[in-house]
C-alpha cells in the first residue's frame, strides 16, 4: 500500500466562478487504486470534484513514509488550530 496525495478541484456557486481546491489523502495499492478510490469517495461524487494531480508520498523531510495495516482502534490525528500554533 502506498500513500497519496491528491490535488482536487470543484466549482461552488456560492463563490462565484472560482474553481476551489482542496488536498485529500488516500491509500492505495497503486495510482490506478488511488484514482478509483478517490472516483467512489461521496463527497468528490456530490461535489462533482475533479483530479487537479496526485503525489506518491514515499518520504518527508528525509524520513521514509511506511503505510502499514489499520489498527483495531481508532487513532485520529492530531489538529492544531490557529489559536493553538499562537500559543506555543
Amino acid at each position: 500500500m502506498k500513500l497519496y496525495l491528491a490535488h482536487l478541484g470543484f466549482y461552488d456557486k456560492r463563490y462565484g466562478m472560482y474553481e476551489i481546491h482542496v488536498n485529500k489523502h488516500v491509500v492505495a495499492e497503486d495510482i490506478k487504486a488511488a484514482k478509483q478510490k478517490l472516483f467512489q469517495d461521496e463527497e468528490f461524487k456530490r461535489l462533482n470534484m475533479h483530479i487537479d494531480g496526485i503525489q506518491e508520498i514515499n518520504a518527508i523531510d528525509g524520513y521514509q513514509i511506511v503505510v502499514s495495516n489499520k489498527i483495531e482502534d481508532q487513532v485520529s490525528n492530531q489538529t492544531y488550530s490557529h489559536t493553538d500554533m499562537k500559543r506555543m
